[in-house]
């Protein structure tokens, strides 16, 4: 699921990433990181695009949270249904644009 993979790629961001002022990008543990880091930004920017309202600090506070294994400050069931939802309204967007392109043709 690209969930997961988004949630793994932020989780490893924080691993080697400190904060933001300590960037080593020069090393290839600097490297894969600032590519996580990087991937991780740019799918968080098409979700965006997509309609979907992401908060880049509460992104970065879960990462952290989840890199020191804290319990998350939101429910487990609250985040699972936060995911479920944005997921039926990208697939309802997804149906729509079908059925528009359908019907012009």
């Amino acid at each position: 699921m690209k969930l997961r993979l988004l949630a793994a790629a932020l989780a490893a961001t924080t691993l080697v990433a400190g904060t933001a002022a300590a960037q080593d990008t020069t090393s290839e543990k600097g490297k894969l990181s600032y590519a996580i880091g990087y991937n991780t930004g740019a799918e968080l920017a098409e979700l965006t695009e997509r309609g979907e309202a992401v908060d880049i600090n509460t992104v970065v506070k879960a990462l952290q949270d989840a890199y020191g294994k804290k319990e998350p400050a939101v429910p487990v069931d609250q985040l699972r249904t936060a995911v479920e939802n944005m997921q039926k309204r990208q697939q309802a967007k997804m149906e729509a644009e079908f059925k528009r392109i359908s019907d012009a043709n």
